[in-house]
């Protein structure tokens, strides 16, 4: 009985202090190694990966700014990985624990 309160609490937890924070054009992670990871969408080819570690996320812009808008994105979750994901794109996730990263064409592979 006892792990399972543990497993109930721990989840409650997790659930207060989630990790991703919506910012414009995709998500802002907090990883458990205390670094930041913003998954956003750069265009219809391109989604952008931005890795900061104790401190604030340098962006370095790449694109042209007269270019279109980029795609709408949706937040994704797959198990313990969070990301976000394109129609027509894919998808790019990571898991906040072990920062492994995966990235899936359209059809999920």
């Amino acid at each position: 009985m006892r792990s399972a309160v543990a497993v109930l609490l721990s989840v409650a937890a997790m659930a207060v202090a989630s990790p991703v924070t919506p910012i414009p054009n995709g998500i802002s992670v907090q990883t458990a190694s205390s670094g930041v990871v913003r998954l956003t969408v750069e265009s219809n080819l391109a989604f952008r990966v931005s890795v900061g570690k104790n401190g604030p996320v340098t962006e370095y812009p790449f694109l042209d700014e007269s270019r279109p808008a980029p795609p709408t994105h949706k937040t994704v979750n797959s198990g313990t990985m969070v990301g976000i994901s394109v129609d027509g794109l894919g998808s790019v996730m990571i898991d906040p624990n072990s920062t492994q990263f995966a990235m899936q064409d359209p059809s999920g592979t």
